[in-house]
């Protein structure tokens, strides 16, 4: 991505990239970090980066997690009305009111709030700061039975 000068919306779609993120998740992944679609990777900060990063780690586990693609944080969406994204298929902001914006990046619509997301790189000293905040995980004890060393102490399977 540093060496890019592809733009950071081309290279979240990029599955040599950024393996995971497809259209819906491109767009509210850089909504959420405040940087603009069509920012040449390349002209990314390092802080820049991590912020896309961790909104696509934590994006991509809440939807595995709960079967749908739900971008809002439980917070902004009793905020907002209950919405679900902020803007994929929106044609204003939830959080500043501001126009979204449509167009293509390779033949998929890419969105973007004037607003909130400037076209122009920005002084982001701050950008791990609106990272989400994610508590280390508890290790659950495996159910499952360690594999015998020596394949031939398996025992067969009745058949049926």
């Amino acid at each position: 991505v540093k060496a890019s000068k592809k733009s950071i919306g081309a290279l979240i779609m990029d599955q040599s990239a950024f393996c995971g993120p497809g259209n819906i998740y491109r767009a509210e992944i850089l909504f959420k970090a405040k940087i603009h679609p069509d920012r040449p990777g390349k002209e990314l900060s390092r802080a820049e980066f991590d912020l896309i990063w961790s909104h696509t780690v934590a994006l991509l586990k809440r939807g595995f997690e709960c079967g749908s693609i739900i971008t809002v944080d439980a917070a902004d969406a009793k905020k907002y009305g209950g919405i679900r994204r902020y803007v994929y298929n929106k044609s204003t902001c939830p959080a500043c009111g501001g126009r979204v914006v449509q167009w293509e990046i390779q033949a998929r619509t890419a969105y973007a709030c004037q607003t909130c997301q400037p076209r122009g790189a920005t002084d982001d000293d701050d950008a791990l700061e609106r990272a989400p905040k994610t508590p280390p995980k508890k290790k659950k004890p495996s159910k499952k039975r360690p594999a015998p060393a020596d394949p031939s102490q398996k025992k067969p399977s009745k058949k049926r």
